[in-house]
Formats: C-alpha cells, structure tokens, sequence
C-alpha cells in the first residue's frame, strides 16, 4: 500500500485535485484505485466487460472442430466449499466451448451438502468425476488424489472456489494447434465473493524466468501435458501454501517450450480467506515459496542465495560471485569532469565489489579540469586507466575500441554521468551476468530527484523505443510490482550495461549504423536472437544525474530505416515481454 499511498499523493495535489474528484465521482474508487494502484488508464472492471467475450462468440466457438482436440483434466481438491462457489466453479468447467474435458474433484470436505452437490453434478454429466477422500491430506495430497481418477492429455489447476472464464479451454486448444506446447499459461484477475465485480487484473508477459524466480507470477491458468506431471510427480507436501509455484517451476524444468495466452481467461475469487483477499491469511506459504526458488536454481545447476523481500511473496535470488572475476567498467567521457568524478568515487566508495578495473575512454576532451581530473585519477588509482583519443569518435567505435583492450571477464558499460546506488549492484548484476542462458544486464536507473530514469525497454514504433515506468517515483512498485524484482525485456538502457567479454566480442559488439539508443537495443536483440536473456536487475539501482530528457527517444530517419531492416521480424511482432493488452503509445501499462 505505501507505493499506492505515494502515487495518491503525487496524484492527488492542488494541480489536479479538481480532475482527480472528477475521475472519482465517473469511475468510483474501484477506477480510481486501478488507476493510482495499476497505472491503468480508466477502470478496468468496465474495460473487461467491454473486451469479454460475447454470447455470440461463446455460441459459434461450441460449432468449431480442431484439427487437434486433446483431452484436458481439471484438478480440483474440494473442502468445505461454500455452495455458492462451489456451482460456479463445477459450471465454469461444464460450460465451457470447447467440451473435451473432464473435471477430476477430489473432496476431503467434512460437510456433506458438498458431496452432495458434487455427486448430482457427476450423475448427470459423466465428464464430472468424484473421489470421495477418506482423510484430508492437504492440498498436495488431495491435488495428487484428483490426479489419480485423470485420463487427460492434459492437466490444468483450479481452485475449488475460483472459476474459469468459458472460452478459457477453447483458447488453449487454439493455441496448440501448430505446437503442441508442454506448457500453457493465461492472464488472470480477481473478483469478488459475487463474481459480479472484477479487479487487480494480472497482464503477464511471455514466460520470464527471471520474474518468476522474483515470485509465482503465472499461478492461474497453468496447464501442462499430463506426462510432464507423470514424470515430475504431482505436487509435494512439503511446499503446502506454494505447491503450485514448486509444481510449475519442475513442470518448466521438464518442458521444451512454454506458452502464453495473453488473455484473462480466470477469476480468482477474494474473500476473507483467500490469499487473493487477505495475503497474510496464508503468510506460511512465502516461506514455502522461497524454498521453491531455492530448490529451482539449484536443480538447474545454479548458486544462488533467495532472500525475502519487503514485498510479501518476492524474493530476491542473490547469485554467487565468489569466484571473484574482474569486472570492466568502460565509460566513456568527454568534458564532463564533475559528473565523472561523482561516478568514480561512488564506484570506489558506495559499491562493495572490489575486482574491478575502470577505463575511461576519453573522446578528445578539451576541457582544463577534465584533464586535470585525469591527471587525480592517474595519480590516486592503479585501476583506473585513461585511454584518450585525438579526434571525436562516436560513443558505439569508443566503447567496442575499449572492450578489446579491457582485461576483465565482464564487461559494465557505464555512462559517465551515473552513480551507483546501492553497494551490491555490480555484484547482484554480475550473479546474473555469469549465468550461460544471460547475455545482457541492466540495472535500475533513476532520476536525482529518485523518479524513474529507466527500467527496462518496451519495442514500439520504429522511431522509437519507451523506457519503463519514467518518471514514476523509485519507492513506487509499479505494475505487479516489476519495478521492484528481476525481470526479462528485449532490452535494457545501455547506461548501465553488463555483459561477458567473450559474448560481446562474438557479437562484434556494438553496430556502427546505429547511435544510442538503438546500438544498446541492437546488442540486446543479436543476443536475444541467440536464446540469451537480458535481465534486468530491480535490485540494481544507479542515479543518473543529467536532466531527465524525454520520454521517448527519437532517432533520426536514417538510421531508424537500416533498424527496422534489420530487426523487422521482431518489430512486427508485439513486444512478448510486455502484454499485447497494453497500449504502446500510453507507457507505462495503460490498457488499450
């Protein structure tokens, strides 16, 4: 609440209170709430009805006959289901469009009016199958006992009071028709006890390892083909409250690709005792949830340390450095000695990874104290090293000229105008860096006046390219709290930009064709295009002390037609890392 209690306030001022009234008395505090909360623009409960899918559409979808119709199997473990929710949720399955389906129920309810119910729904459609439970054995358990009665080609994940949207199965079908993926996620909101009223939508991107390593972003819809579950073995016990989150982490594990449906195709009902209502009415499972992290990374062969965070239910995975390589810090410099020697000492004074080189790649300045400062540099620091050149030369030819020179394994491009923040921020981007499947690093920029300078890319039109989040406060959390944990984009700000030395050479470094920022997102995009990540870092954060600019960076014609040459597949494409129901034209996360 504190990020909503900063954005209130900056929202609400003499300035704009009289707009804010306004916008509360057409669109209520439901409206007002997604737009301080989720920087969404207008309500999103009037959005949602207006983009559901019609009767009409839900009719024609029950003619249509898939070339490819797998079977899917429902799990859900029953316990003491209010009536009210139970029917709803049996009749979000029964329902559905598409209607090769089975609902696999497994009921350890003490109540009997929920056996009841359950076995006059199984009477009259033999697609509803009942397990009566002997003994509770929990939600694993009971989940694994459901799996038992399942003849599914595939298996998907329902809370017993939760409720699918009726085309949610129809929309996986279509979407296996070319692959069949081994894993399929949906986008996901939640709504209240009456269904009526739907809120805090989850627009998630296509599948971010990193983000998922900060928390269980996927959770609803998960669907995975039933031999994945056989191999991994249903859910553990030991994870009860996170068992879904160490159950999709070891179904990815087994899993050749992931798909995701950028559609709300699930309700996640809130009420007192939900975790959607009430977070810390299950505050054991954040423990559990770390355990999941943890046991993830070092499955797949990682060292890593996962913290909690403030943020109930996101962690903080710290990869291990101790092998202590040298990091090269390249920052190139023209007449700007006071900013550069600000960055230079925070690099010695606030960070606390000490193997490090700097080599400044001095682009002909000609300044007095620049050169005097220098001169200090010389004198005062084994590490730090001048390279100067006669004539200008642009930034791109500096830095790929340095790069060949430096003597670190990892290379950190860094303007000479930024300063980093907080003392672990090269070593926490370093962690990442190391691992084989990461090709590129950014870290957390903001503003002097501690507002967001940049927080990862959005790829937009041609002409331009949208940091995250500008402007909004640092402290803020942003959009599902991704200003504030790890997360995957086509590209991160150059900077501030880590990366191996042996990468960046077989990449032949930065292009000539292009200035910043589109050499930085052209690096980014050549990586990406060999399965190598790039990260960034929310736990990373470096001040950047320039005027914050605009918003939106222009290129010149030229230069944006040989971009668009060259990157056009890509560029054709929604932004995968961002949500095809987000606007580009209105950063950050404002609904179409």
């Amino acid at each position: 609440m504190r990020a909503g209690y900063n954005n209130f306030r900056r929202i609400v001022n003499k300035t704009n209170f009289r707009r804010t009234v306004t916008y509360f008395s057409k669109h209520g505090f439901r409206g007002l709430k997604d737009k301080v909360l989720y920087n969404l623009k207008g309500e999103y409960g009037t959005w949602y009805k207006k983009h559901r899918t019609s009767i009409q559409e839900l009719d024609r979808q029950r003619t249509v006959k898939f070339v490819y119709s797998p079977k899917f199997s429902i799990l859900v473990p029953t316990y003491n289901t209010p009536e009210k929710f139970l029917r709803e949720m049996i009749e979000s399955v029964t329902m559905q469009t598409y209607s090769n389906v089975e609902l696999c129920i497994a009921d350890a309810s003490t109540d009997e009016n929920v056996g009841k119910i359950i076995k006059s729904y199984s009477d009259s459609d033999d697609r509803v199958k009942y397990l009566k439970l002997e003994e509770n054995d929990g939600i694993s358990g009971n989940t694994n006992k459901a799996f038992t009665i399942a003849t599914g080609d595939y298996i998907g994940l329902l809370d017993h009071d939760d409720a699918l949207e009726l085309d949610a199965l129809y929309e996986v079908v279509k979407s296996l028709q070319e692959i069949h993926y081994d894993v399929i996620y949906t986008d996901e909101d939640k709504c209240d006890s009456e269904m009526t009223t739907f809120m805090d939508p989850n627009f998630k991107p296509d599948y971010s390892p990193d983000l998922l390593l900060s928390g269980n972003y996927i959770t609803h819809f998960f669907v995975t083909k039933k031999e994945i579950v056989d191999k991994v073995g249903g859910f553990r016990s030991e994870y009860d409250g996170a068992q879904d989150f160490d159950f999709i982490f070891r179904c990815i594990e087994n899993a050749e690709n992931v798909k995701h449906i950028a559609k709300i195709l699930y309700h996640w009902r809130m009420h007192n005792n939900s975790t959607a209502g009430n977070p810390n009415s299950k505050s054991y499972a954040y423990l559990a949830g770390r355990k999941a992290v943890d046991d993830h990374i070092k499955r797949i062969g990682g060292v890593a340390t996962v913290e909690n965070t403030d943020m109930l239910g996101i962690y903080h995975p710290i990869f291990d450095v101790s092998d202590n390589p040298l990091v090269s810090i390249i920052i190139v410099n023209k007449n700007n000695s006071k900013n550069l020697e600000k960055c230079i000492d925070s690099l010695f004074n606030v960070n606390s990874y000490s193997n490090i080189e700097i080599l400044i790649a001095d682009n002909n300045s000609d300044d007095r104290e620049t050169k005097k400062l220098y001169k200090s540099l010389d004198e005062k620091y084994e590490n730090v090293k001048v390279l100067r050149s006669k004539e200008d030369r642009k930034q791109q030819e500096l830095n790929n000229k340095t790069a060949k020179k430096a003597s670190g394994e990892y290379l950190l491009f860094l303007d000479s105008d930024i300063c980093i923040n907080s003392e672990n921020a090269i070593a926490d981007m370093l962690g990442h860096c190391k691992r084989s499947e990461v090709g590129v690093v950014g870290g957390k920029i903001l503003n002097t006046d501690r507002t967001v300078h940049s927080a990862g890319f959005v790829l937009t039109d041609i002409n331009k390219s949208k940091n995250i989040y500008m402007e909004i406060k640092g402290s803020d959390y942003g959009y599902m709290l991704r200003t504030k944990t790890n997360g995957n984009y086509k590209a991160v700000s150059g900077k501030c930009m880590m990366t191996m030395r042996e990468t960046f050479l077989d990449a032949k470094g930065f292009d000539d064709s292009f200035e910043s920022p589109l050499q930085y997102i052209d690096y980014c995009l050549k990586l990406g295009k060999d399965n190598l990540l790039t990260v960034f870092d929310g736990f990373a954060q470096w001040t950047i002390m320039e005027n914050k600019g605009d918003k939106v960076q222009k290129n010149s014609s030229e230069e944006s037609k040989l971009f668009k040459e060259k990157w056009n597949e890509v560029l054709s494409e929604d932004d995968s890392c961002y949500n095809n129901n987000f606007s580009v034209k209105n950063i950050p996360f404002q609904l179409k």
